[in-house]
């Protein structure tokens, strides 16, 4: 639908609008014009197909009018010229007497997201989706999508900054669009972000934006996708006598609960929504995940400090001793335990759940654990983890022979370190401990690495013309641990100035000083390189004839 508004000009081009209903009448017969502040003018709809001009047509007359015969009808024509600049003219008594502006109806530019909020699990994966819509062609100009960005904020001069140049996210985003389909005069497209290993500060409202060639043809989703990110948490309360309540807290709507104790899924038959409860054992600890988020489980808790009855029943049973109670054993028990609040249960945490590092360096992956003091610890390990098969210690697995070591150990903290990374040692790496009571299998999820190497990519294509932007980019398959500065190589020399936080090479313009083979590296891994990358600058020659060579040549060349 195509909207005309009635616009009168101004003086001097034409005289001021007077009522209709006075100035459709003979000179002779019109009334003397009395000031009045309710005079009405023409406001006219006229509709039209999408895909059509809008024609020369007639339309009744709009405002009532004080004589008895018929009014004329008021022709209105909107031809290629005015078309083009939205303008339409009305004649009335073949008399040019207003311009219409034309307004593109809100229904044929527009955004829509999926889903206007949505909440994830920290270190998770989440797609936000936006599909926008606008016209095949408008004004004769048919449409031409210029641009696509996601974007949760805007720099000084009020611009959206992009995501996938934002340093935030670096390494972490990708943005997709599928195919543009068109329905009759009409075209919608789907685009897609995607944020891996998603932290707390991403939490934000985020924004998608598409530009066009039209005029005024920028169009922002209104509203955005305000995403929420959330860390899950164990939190213990009691609920009677005997029983305590374990809550998993999360920001997320009813979500579906799995739990687990000692590292070990078992089934909440006393569970109800987020929370379970049960005669919780002091020496057990307790963790909870989001069913389809089970790597990224809570941290393991226990259920408070033990009391004292269960302090003097472990003390008296490991030893032997009958239950004496003297104010010289209680006060031994006071100053035994009173260290102990963090580290009575089983269980262990991974302070790093992902990472990513360098082909042919160095990892050390550590976690915490602790167990009931009065329980021998005599046996712990690292393993990869491998699906339905039993856990290997990697100083015994073949793979690793030579490459892993324990680093001397403090009380309640171990450390694997695998040296000469290679790209097939990604994997998910657990820890695994025996006490004289129990033994933690490591079921749940530990520590996931992946090891990358250096490739050179250049855009457009490795062939440019001389004069045109080249762009050298230094890709790994995740992004690297603390921001590494990147070191630019060509034909095996440095590039002078090339060192910085950037893993891009800006050659603009290209010219013959720039052909060779280009490699990058990170800084403190010089002898790390990428693959070369040759570039190949084209150079374009244009044959011009003089004029008085063609006309001293055009009779033989005939």
């Amino acid at each position: 639908m195509a909207l005309f508004h009635c616009m009168a000009l101004p003086d001097p081009v034409y005289d001021n609008v007077l009522p209709l209903t006075n100035r459709l009448a003979p000179a002779a017969q019109r009334e003397p014009i009395e000031e009045q502040d309710d005079i009405h003018y023409a406001s006219i709809h006229i509709s039209h197909s999408e895909n059509q001009e809008v024609p020369c047509s007639s339309a009744g007359f709009p405002v009532q009018s004080r004589q008895t015969e018929e009014p004329p009808s008021l022709h209105v024509c909107c031809d290629h010229a005015f078309h083009q600049l939205n303008l339409c003219v009305l004649f009335i008594l073949n008399e040019m007497c207003l311009f219409f502006t034309v307004l593109q109806g809100n229904d044929d530019w527009t955004v829509t997201c999926t889903s206007s909020n949505v909440c994830s699990v920290r270190g998770s994966t989440v797609d936000i989706s936006c599909t926008f819509k606008y016209p095949e062609k408008q004004h004769d100009l048919s449409t031409t999508v210029l641009e696509t960005l996601w974007f949760t904020k805007e720099d000084r001069n009020q611009k959206p900054v992009d995501l996938l140049s934002d340093a935030d996210y670096t390494g972490r985003v990708e943005s997709s669009c599928g195919e543009i389909s068109c329905i009759g005069s009409s075209c919608n497209r789907k685009c897609t972000l995607s944020i891996r290993d998603l932290r707390q500060s991403d939490s934000a409202v985020y924004n998608f934006r598409f530009k066009t060639n039209q005029p005024g043809g920028e169009h922002t989703a209104n509203p955005g996708v305000a995403l929420s990110v959330t860390d899950l948490q164990v939190k213990v309360s009691p609920r009677d006598d005997e029983t305590k309540n374990l809550d998993c807290d999360s920001m997320c709507a009813n979500p579906t609960i799995i739990w687990y104790r000692n590292g070990q899924y078992f089934e909440q038959r006393k569970a109800q929504g987020r929370s379970y409860w049960d005669n919780i054992n002091s020496f057990n600890s307790y963790s909870c995940a989001v069913k389809g988020y089970e790597r990224l489980h809570s941290p393991s808790v226990c259920k408070s400090t033990p009391q004292y009855a269960d302090m003097s029943s472990m003390f008296f049973h490991s030893h032997h001793i009958s239950a004496v109670k003297t104010t010289a054993i209680m006060a031994l028990f006071l100053i035994y335990f009173s260290g102990l609040k963090e580290n009575w249960c089983n269980t262990v945490s991974y302070p790093t759940r992902t990472m990513c590092v360098l082909q042919g360096t160095s990892v050390d992956i550590s976690c915490t654990y602790s167990h009931p003091p009065n329980a021998q610890l005599y046996y712990k390990s690292w393993f990869k983890w491998r699906a339905n098969q039993e856990p290997r210690d990697l100083q015994s697995d073949s793979g690793y022979e030579g490459r892993v070591e324990y680093p001397v150990e403090e009380t309640g903290r171990s450390t694997l370190r695998i040296t000469d990374l290679r790209v097939t040692d990604s994997a998910e790496y657990r820890f695994t401990f025996k006490t004289t009571y129990y033994e933690w299998k490591g079921i749940l999820h530990g520590t996931t690495l992946t090891v990358t190497g250096l490739r050179v990519e250049v855009t457009p294509v490795a062939t440019v013309t001389e004069g045109q932007r080249a762009t050298l980019t230094c890709i790994t398959s995740c992004p690297l641990a603390d921001k590494p500065s990147y070191i630019w190589y060509q034909n095996n020399g440095p590039v002078t100035g090339s060192e910085n936080p950037e893993n891009q090479l800006v050659l603009d313009p290209v010219g013959p000083q720039h052909a060779g083979s280009y490699s990058c590296s990170v800084r403190n891994y010089p002898h790390l390189r990428s693959p070369e990358e040759t570039l190949t600058p084209e150079v374009v020659l244009s044959l011009q004839i003089d004029s008085c060579f063609w006309l001293l040549f055009k009779d033989k060349l005939d």
